[in-house]
């Protein structure tokens, strides 16, 4: 049977775009919406200690809605930015808790992924609604190949080699997602947020899913 094919901006990053300036920090300390709202009401209290491209400390640009689906009522929360006055790179900061490209809470997802029987439960998921089509993509995703993340997180030196040489070359981004929880290189409640998280960390702009 042949794998499925990796989604080409799954594998891309930041250094793929020479002219990319700015982008997404991603705060993984914060890993509940109401930290989030907390810190978010501080103009100071995401503010990057520096930008990323030039160094200079970045000043408060404004906020944005993002809106998300797993949420009761109206389900937007506020996400600063902040512009480096030298460069002009504009940065988003985004809590750990929310997964960036999908509209939702990690914690939403996991559970749907618990749901559908593709991870492995934890006892702190809950039930999620969600179209048949959105978790055939993500399942589509996680199925893909996961060399990329490998050579990454092997690189950073953030990949024990007893998990690379456990997994193999041609193991699946679900694969690796189990393996880092059982290893305790993630926490197994948060396994999806952690690992997305590490990834941005390693190699900004590298996706999960």
């Amino acid at each position: 049977m042949l794998e499925p094919a990796v989604p080409a901006y799954l594998n891309s990053t930041y250094a793929s775009k020479p002219a990319q300036r700015g982008g997404t920090l991603i705060a993984e300390d914060v890993t509940d919406l109401a930290t989030h709202r907390e810190r978010v009401a501080g103009v100071d209290d995401y503010r990057p200690q520096s930008c990323v491209h030039c160094g200079r400390k970045p000043h408060v640009l404004d906020i944005r809605s993002r809106r998300l689906r797993d949420q009761p009522g109206t389900g937007f929360e506020d996400i600063r930015r902040y512009r480096c006055r030298r460069c002009r790179a504009v940065w988003q900061v985004l809590p750990g808790c929310i997964a960036r490209y999908l509209h939702r809470t990690w914690g939403a997802v996991q559970s749907q992924l618990v749901a559908a029987g593709r991870l492995v439960a934890t006892g702190a998921e809950w039930r999620v609604r969600l179209k048949p089509q959105t978790l055939r993509r993500w399942l589509g995703r996680l199925e893909s190949s996961a060399v990329v993340l490998m050579q990454s997180l092997a690189e950073a030196g953030a990949l024990l080699p007893a998990i690379l040489k456990e997994l193999g070359i041609d193991c699946s981004r679900l694969e690796l997602v189990e393996a880092l929880s059982c290893h305790g290189v993630t926490i197994a409640t948060r396994k999806l947020e952690e690992l997305a998280g590490l990834l941005h960390r390693v190699t900004p702009g590298l996706r999960l899913m």
